[in-house]
């Protein structure tokens, strides 16, 4: 390259050696679905690669040291959000609706910050988000319902004991997922 004076202009090269590293994180089989349906957006998000093992039981990272830490991340907060899945009866569904249509769920969602809506051809309240979310749209569902909720699902005991009264502590049972696996 030269300049106008006709000498020419010298650009340094920085070889900077890249650290490519591998990490796995353990997963339970009842996460493997949500861990795959993500896994694009989650390697798009973070520059590393990501796979599922499905006979190791984990989720693989791969990449340089930087992206592995944030697919970590990413992996962790995805992991960290539970499902809860409320039976309600046919009946209950219009008072969980609102009347006009989504507009108590709209509301429980906005308070709570937690996704909420109902699967009526399962009869169903889906409540996804973390531990405070999923607590705090419990109680407001209880006291929509004017009854304890209740789940036909697993329990976590880690996270039962942090709901504090029997009635919210049943409505548990479908909080799954907590992790707490050190990042690199």
């Amino acid at each position: 390259m030269a300049t106008s004076s006709g000498s020419k202009k010298v650009i340094p090269i920085l070889d900077f050696l890249v650290e490519n590293i591998e990490a796995s994180i353990p997963i339970r089989d009842d996460q493997l679905g949500e861990v795959i349906g993500s896994e694009e957006t989650m390697e798009a998000s973070s520059g590393a690669k990501m796979w599922v093992d499905k006979e190791g039981g984990c989720v693989r990272i791969s990449g340089e040291k930087s992206c592995v830490r944030a697919g970590q991340k990413l992996v962790h907060n995805l992991l960290q959000h539970h499902t809860l899945r409320v039976p309600i009866s046919r009946a209950e569904i219009p008072k969980v609706k609102g009347r006009r249509v989504g507009v108590v769920i709209d509301r429980m969602q906005l308070r709570s910050g937690a996704e909420v809506f109902v699967d009526r051809p399962l009869g169903q309240v889906v409540i996804r988000g973390d531990d405070a979310q999923i607590r705090l749209a419990v109680e407001m569902l209880t006291e929509l319902l004017g009854r304890p909720v209740t789940s036909n699902q697993r329990y976590t005991a880690d996270l039962g004991e942090q709901f504090g009264n029997e009635q919210n502590r049943a409505a548990v049972v479908g909080v799954v997922g907590m992790h707490d696996e050190t990042l690199i």
